[in-house]
């Protein structure tokens, strides 16, 4: 095969590199049409050469290596017969396994190991729809347009089954990628120009009091069963997230001056620090496990399988109790927020609890009851009627 090759002289040094390898590594036929030094010269001139000497059949194809990669693809172009493309970057793929390598080396300093992980599942989804829609493992940063971000959200919300939320989180995940490229000048146009993300409003199935009461007072004869339903106990009166309960370690149970124990520990997924006075309900649950074999080995206070086991292991007791509701180790943290809400304790002491950074991630935890709407109102119509009484 008979590759011809120009440059300019901004890519003289590399057509030189690209040349040699071309002849010496890959053993092609490499037809070298100048420039012969890195002096300043007219690009169109040598682009020209390369485009004809294509169209003419002196060679099967042809490279330019210029600044940008641009004009020399725009002067090829005119030739009759000839259909250049500019590629200036690497491909989509490398550059996504460059950002997850920095994210990996990043997680304990500025990132949690979940952010990391979230970041390799979107890159395997990728590849995946790139080899299902584009059948090929990888495409150019400039194949990467508009069209390709709208078959990659209706690929996941399809092939994929996400929902649109779910679907909506891989995608900002992506654009972090493109805003990179693009950042680098590796990309000419932002695929996701003038779209716009929003999430739907999700309504959360969340217990009520009086079935976690029916749950904890169940005989469980299972012992994965009730070791399942130990710690999801746990969570709902710590309001701790699954990942911190996995790690949570005699360290982060801590005495104040009046004697009083609190579990203060930073969250696994920002690094907040979550400060929870430890109520009797899950005391007695880390009594419970504080000669375990699994814990001991561990040094950890509880022993937590898999968030998937224990999502489907909910799934049975929920049956055996009698709850009709997708009971999740994450709504535990919701019904905390509630039931803490519910009893007086003011959002901001729930915010710190809960290792917020300010409430109004809060309120997107608690749903506020008509315990707390019929509390607040009262209050009110006390000062109305003191008031009048005035």
């Amino acid at each position: 095969m008979r590759v011809a090759i120009a440059s300019d002289h901004a890519g003289f040094e590399q057509k030189q590199l690209l040349a040699a390898y071309l002849a010496e590594d890959l053993a092609q036929d490499v037809l070298d049409l100048g420039p012969d030094s890195d002096d300043r010269v007219d690009y169109p001139d040598f682009a020209n050469k390369v485009a004809h000497a294509v169209a003419n059949g002196d060679a099967e194809y042809g490279v330019l290596v210029c600044g940008t990669g641009i004009g020399m693809a725009l002067t090829a172009d005119k030739v009759a017969g000839i259909r250049a493309s500019s590629i200036t970057t690497p491909e989509f793929a490398a550059l996504f396994r460059e950002h997850n390598d920095k994210c990996h080396q990043l997680v304990g300093i500025d990132l949690a190991a979940a952010t990391a992980e979230r970041y390799e599942t979107c890159m395997k989804l990728t590849q995946e729809f790139m080899r299902h829609t584009y059948h090929r493992d990888d495409l150019y940063l400039d194949e990467v347009d508009r069209r390709f971000v709208e078959e990659f959200e209706f690929y996941l919300k399809t092939h994929r089954g996400c929902c649109h939320n779910t679907a909506t989180k891989y995608l900002k995940n992506f654009k972090k990628i493109t805003r990179i490229a693009l950042a680098r000048e590796w990309m000419q146009r932002d695929p996701f120009a003038e779209i716009r993300f929003s999430l739907q409003p999700v309504k959360r199935e969340m217990p009520e009091k009086a079935e976690i009461e029916r749950l904890m007072h169940k005989e469980i004869d299972i012992p994965r069963l009730a070791q399942t339903r130990d710690l999801f106990i746990f969570c709902c009166f710590t309001g701790l997230a699954f990942s911190d309960i996995k790690q949570l370690a005699p360290e982060h149970i801590v005495t104040d001056m009046q004697g009083h124990r609190w579990i203060r520990k930073p969250r696994q997924k920002t690094g907040n620090m979550c400060n929870i006075p430890l109520l009797e309900i899950p005391a007695r649950i880390l009594q419970r496990y504080r000669t375990d074999p699994e814990c001991v080995a561990h040094n950890v206070l509880l022993p937590v399988s898999s968030n998937q086991k224990m999502n489907a292991y909910l799934k049975e007791l929920a049956d055996i109790c009698g709850i009709r509701k997708q009971l999740t180790t994450h709504c535990a943290r919701h019904f905390f927020a509630t039931y803490t809400l519910a009893n007086g304790v003011s959002i901001e002491s729930v915010a710190k609890m809960l290792g917020h950074s300010d409430t109004k991630m809060t309120r997107h935890y608690a749903k506020f009851s008509e315990t707390v709407i019929g509390r607040e109102m009262e209050m009110f119509g006390q000062k109305l009627t003191s008031a009048a009484a005035e």
